[in-house]
């Protein structure tokens, strides 16, 4: 790979690295135009899901 592949990849892995996704922008939504209970609540559900998609083949 050349040093601008490489660079590219970089700044392309942090780039979808910080990107929030749908599930956190709701948590985000929630929790500011609600409480901290419903942003809890929502992101308690989304790692139940996650767990649920990795323990299922």
């Amino acid at each position: 790979m050349t040093f601008t592949t490489i660079c590219l990849y970089i700044v392309t892995c942090f780039t979808v690295t910080v990107t929030p996704g749908p599930t956190m922008l709701l948590a985000l939504a929630n929790g500011t135009s609600r409480s901290w209970r419903v942003a809890g609540m929502g992101h308690s559900r989304q790692a139940k899901g996650f767990v649920f998609k990795l323990n299922t083949k």
